[in-house]
């Protein structure tokens, strides 16, 4: 309990509040977080999918680089005059 007294309010409140909890409840939250995880990680690759297939050519590096969680560019991305056929 002089642990408990250490942490700031917050934190002590959730020590003590998960200190009695017995263990299928941690397994259930961790699997449960897997779970989460792995779900958000199929639907970037879906949404991703669905924007490279609908993205002009010259967007792509500039998708790649957010979906990758990088600011910086690709390099620069020349425009190109429309066509006049």
């Amino acid at each position: 309990m002089n642990q408990l007294r250490r942490l700031p309010g917050a934190a002590a409140s959730l020590a003590a509040l998960c200190a009695g909890l017995p263990a299928w409840v941690y397994m259930a939250g961790i699997i449960a977080a897997a779970g989460i995880y792995i779900c958000r990680l199929v639907l970037v690759y879906r949404f991703a999918t669905r924007a490279l297939e609908r993205v002009q050519p010259a967007h792509i590096p500039s998708l790649l680089n957010a979906l990758a969680g990088r600011t910086d560019t690709a390099g620069t991305v020349r425009r190109q005059r429309p066509s006049r056929d």
